[in-house]
């Protein structure tokens, strides 16, 4: 994309808005998969209720900073590789 015309910028900014969106896909399904399993998951959980939103909700969030900074990282090295040098290597 870099080599197309995008910015460095613009292209961190996908790789990280994909990432999240995908990491926000599978927390709504781990979510949706914690409440329905919620009795079987009350035995192994003690001093919290089964669904206990501030429980549920850090972890969404700890998820999601952890899958944008995972996003963020590598797209930032690769946007900062020269265009001609990635294209000569290929």
């Amino acid at each position: 994309r870099i080599a197309l015309g995008a910015g460095g910028t613009e292209v961190v900014r996908l790789a990280v808005t994909q990432a999240v969106r995908a990491t926000a896909i599978g927390g709504a399904i781990g979510l949706v998969v914690a409440l329905a399993l919620a009795r079987a998951l009350s035995a192994l959980l003690f001093g919290v209720r089964p669904l206990d939103p501030a429980s549920l909700g850090g972890a969404i969030v700890v998820l999601l900073a952890v899958g944008a900074l995972a996003a963020w990282i590598p797209a930032r090295r690769a946007a900062a590789v020269d265009p001609m040098e990635a294209l000569r290597t290929e």
